[in-house]
């Protein structure tokens, strides 16, 4: 077997190298710094919303009645109602949750907290309707109510719903 001698420059092959790889190489680069940027903007976002946590739960049980209170967004649905996301989130969540910002979206709070409420109540009469007709075997869809027509079902002894995590059975309203 005979070997032939091979010439390689270097300089070129190292050019071609880095032309090839450093397009690649930048966009990695510059995912890294848009991925750690998003991280750093969630470790912020979680502060802010570990610190309108207690501000939350106070204005639940000082701003609203007894009968919205009972149906109120847990603190895991809050976080989505749009203006504690955009109070959060607002500025890179760099700055800190205080009583001043809140106050100014305190009546957007009632008023998401409201619709929020609204929806449950209707979810849970749609709830009760599936059931009652999943074992009377005829589908038909939940009509139409009005809030007070949902108030008065679920006030009804049959709205009682069971946790399926604990034996307790607890009325709604």
């Amino acid at each position: 077997m005979r070997y032939f001698p091979v010439s390689v420059d270097l300089s070129t092959d190292r050019g071609l190298v880095w032309k090839v790889s450093r397009p690649k190489l930048e966009a990695l680069i510059k995912q890294k710094r848009e991925d750690d940027r998003r991280a750093e903007f969630e470790a912020r976002l979680r502060e802010r919303y570990a610190e309108f946590r207690p501000i939350y739960e106070e204005f639940i049980h000082v701003a609203l009645p007894d009968h919205v209170r009972d149906f109120a967004p847990n603190w895991a649905d809050a976080c989505r109602l749009p203006c504690i996301v955009e109070l959060a989130s607002s500025d890179g969540a760099f700055p800190r949750i205080n009583g001043a910002r809140v106050a100014t979206i305190t009546t957007r709070l009632t008023a998401e907290v409201h619709e929020a409420v609204c929806q449950i109540k209707r979810d849970l009469v749609e709830m009760l309707h599936r059931e009652y007709h999943q074992t009377h075997r005829d589908a038909l869809p939940p009509p139409p109510l009005e809030m007070a027509q949902v108030d008065a079902e679920l006030a009804k002894a049959t709205s009682l719903f069971i946790c399926h995590r604990c034996p307790l059975q607890t009325a709604v309203s």
